[in-house]
């Protein structure tokens, strides 16, 4: 089955970034670890978790895999184009986005949680001001609907603010993700002045790899990342590369 998927990707988008033996993919240019971020915070180097993940699979197949980080909205409308992006990384599933994508097995689990502000924190409740990113999905935090949560903010920085004026309550977001951004200290976020805490009863959420259902060779694509999720979660490094971008990290 392996030898099958590098052939299969050796004959992908002969019109496309494939032909120049690179095959290109993308997640969130707000940085989103363990899954990707930027070096030190510095826009030059990126690595994570599914940044490892995708070298791996591509590692020996004559191909080299580009990563870029876009702001998120753009991350996906380039993924479902599938002419100058194929892959997009960490990306959860909703109804709308079947539609679009076809979804890799999962490579990664999540905890629904949240953000709040240590000197202004009200008890949870109905009344509680909710913000999150735009083009974010929230449909497992178990909180509200899409419509009761302020996602105007375009990155962590602006929503960030707003938690620290009082215009939020709670920012919605993965307790892994939201830790690994305490942390590293990014965005304004510091260990004195938030905390994480997790969504009662709100069951892991998985993400995936994707690429567009309508792009070129999109089944042979998703053929070739799973045989290799495969291959890795046999060998047992799936878990080592997550811990790697999980323990010990400034």
């Amino acid at each position: 089955m392996i030898l099958r998927a590098i052939f299969f990707l050796l004959c992908l988008y002969p019109n496309t970034g494939l032909a120049k033996k690179s095959v290109r993919a993308c997640g969130g240019q707000s940085e989103w670890p363990p899954s990707s971020y930027y070096v030190d915070g510095q826009k030059k180097k990126i690595e994570g978790y599914s940044v490892d993940v995708l070298h791996s699979i591509f590692k020996n197949t004559g191909h080299q895999i580009e990563i870029q980080l876009l702001p998120w909205p753009r991350c996906l409308a380039e993924v479902q184009k599938g002419t100058d992006f194929q892959i997009a990384m960490a990306t959860s599933r909703t109804a709308e986005r079947e539609t679009k994508f076809l979804f890799s097995q999962p490579y990664l689990y999540l905890t629904p949680g949240y953000i709040r502000h240590t000197k202004h924190a009200p008890p949870l409740g109905n009344n509680i001001k909710k913000c999150g990113i735009n083009g974010f999905n929230y449909q497992a935090f178990n909180l509200a609907s899409a419509t009761e949560i302020d996602s105007t903010a375009n990155n962590y920085e602006s929503v960030i603010n707003k938690l620290k004026v009082g215009r939020c309550d709670i920012l919605l977001e993965y307790v892994e993700v939201a830790q690994a951004l305490l942390r590293m200290e990014r965005h304004g976020l510091q260990n004195k002045s938030f905390k994480v805490e997790e969504v009662n009863a709100a069951p892991p959420v998985a993400a995936h790899f994707i690429v567009g259902i309508n792009s070129s060779q999109s089944k042979e694509t998703i053929i070739l990342l799973n045989n290799g999720l495969d291959l890795l979660e046999k060998n047992n490094k799936l878990k080592n590369m997550l811990l790697k971008h999980t323990i010990g990290k400034p």
